[in-house]
C-alpha cells in the first residue's frame, strides 16, 4: 500500500471520528434545548423561619410552618374586632373571603349573622397561645391538613373584660389556587375537624 493511500485512509478515519463526535454534540444540544423547553416556568420554595442551622428546601411543596402561619394569620384577622364584633366579624369574613373555601364562607357568614346580638358592642383581641411545633400540623391527604391552633381570646364591652379564654381550633386547611393576586398563599380554611376545645 502506497504512502499516499495510507495517509488518505488515516484522514478518512479522522473525518469519520470527528463527524461522529459532532453528531453526538448536536444530539446533546438538541436534548438540552428540549429539557429547557419543557422545564417548569415557575418554582416555589418554602423556607423555614429559622435558618440558623440551614434548611432543606423542597420545591412546590407546602411546609408545616407555612401552613401554621397561614392558619394563624387568617384566623386572627377573621376573629379580631376593633370596634364592634356585630359589624366587624361579618366585614372580616367578606374582606378575607379569598382565604376561605366556597363551602365554608357561607357557613361563617351565617354564624356571624346568628351571633350579631351576642357580639354587639364587643371588642375582641386574638393572640397566639404557645408556639409552633411540627405535631400541630397533620396531613389528612395530598392537599389537605389539620392545623391545631391555640389562641388566647379576650373580649371587652365598654372597656370591661367579659371573656378571657384559651382555645384550641382544629382547622382544616386545603390547597386553594383560585386567584393568586388576592390569595398568594394558595391555601384556604375549610372549617373545623371536630369542635374547638377550651384549654383553660
Amino acid at each position: 500500500m502506497s504512502k499516499a493511500k495510507k495517509e488518505s485512509d488515516r484522514k478518512d478515519k479522522v473525518i469519520r471520528s470527528l463527524t461522529i463526535f459532532v453528531l453526538l454534540l448536536l444530539g446533546l444540544v438538541a436534548h438540552s434545548h428540549f429539557l429547557l423547553a419543557t422545564l417548569a416556568k415557575e418554582f416555589e420554595c418554602h423556607f423555614p423561619p429559622d435558618l440558623s442551622k440551614g434548611g432543606m428546601v423542597k420545591v412546590n411543596e407546602f411546609q408545616k410552618h407555612e401552613l401554621y402561619a397561614f392558619a394563624y394569620k387568617i384566623t386572627q384577622q377573621l376573629y379580631r374586632c376593633e370596634a364592634d364584633c356585630s359589624v366587624d366579624f361579618g366585614a372580616n369574613i367578606r374582606n378575607y373571603g379569598y382565604f376561605l373555601t366556597d363551602n365554608y364562607r357561607p357557613k361563617l357568614l351565617a354564624k356571624a349573622k346568628k351571633l350579631e346580638g351576642y357580639n354587639r358592642r364587643r371588642v375582641r383581641s386574638v393572640t397566639e397561645f404557645g408556639r409552633f411545633s411540627e405535631n400541630k400540623v397533620v396531613a389528612l391527604g395530598a392537599q389537605v391538613w389539620i392545623v391545631y391552633l391555640d389562641l388566647e381570646e379576650k373580649e371587652h364591652i365598654g372597656g370591661k373584660l367579659v371573656r378571657h379564654a384559651y382555645m384550641r381550633y382544629p382547622l382544616i386547611i386545603t390547597k386553594f389556587d383560585v386567584d393568586r393576586e388576592r390569595n398568594p398563599w394558595r391555601l384556604a380554611i375549610d372549617g373545623f375537624q371536630g369542635q374547638p376545645e377550651r384549654l383553660k
